[in-house]
């Protein structure tokens, strides 16, 4: 006796199957992804201490504390790191030399080392990391290295979410 089986019947089960599939695929991303980011905010973090405060920076802690890291839909699929620090981009990216004037009646203020040189003539105090305090009305910056504390926390990790969503797509393959 032969079996009777609708070709409809047949397109519905194999349907059925492959969108069975599909979520399982699609949870085995998420799982992934969640994972993924936290270890790439991990790395970040990690990166700014050991570049930033190791070097005694003095906006370490403040970029410390503003780091976060956010999903962007209910999907799980799309993630933020980030950093809300007003200097986080310059001190990501470095900066070029380039002039800062301080706003009209006021003054830039800021921390000097101790370097004994007569030809300059500068109101300045002891700070309180043992340099002298300078007040200006106009700076030439110099520029700033970049550090690259996310881009490398991005580069540290690459890899592993492919491994990642091997394991996951081999636990519900089985």
């Amino acid at each position: 006796m032969a079996a009777n089986i609708k070709i409809e019947d047949l397109r519905r089960v194999i349907i059925e199957d492959a969108r069975k599939i599909e979520k399982k695929y699609r949870e085995a991303v998420k799982q992934a992804a969640r994972e993924e980011v936290g270890a790439i905010y991990n790395s970040a973090i990690t990166n700014i201490m050991l570049r930033l405060q190791s070097g005694n920076h003095p906006h370490a802690n403040e970029l410390l504390q503003s780091m976060y890291i956010k999903p962007l839909d209910t999907s799980g699929y799309r993630w933020e790191i980030g950093n809300t620090f007003q200097w986080a981009a310059a001190l990501e990216y470095g900066t070029k030399p380039h002039s800062i004037d301080a706003a009209p009646g006021e003054f830039l203020v800021f921390e000097v080392p101790i370097i004994y040189d007569p030809r300059r003539r500068t109101y300045a105090r002891v700070g309180y990391n043992g340099g002298f305090v300078v007040y200006a009305k106009h700076v030439d910056h110099p520029g700033a290295k970049p550090y690259l504390f996310l881009a490398h926390a991005f580069l540290d990790n690459k890899n592993t979410f492919e491994k990642k969503l091997d394991k996951y797509i081999k636990e519900i393959s089985l």
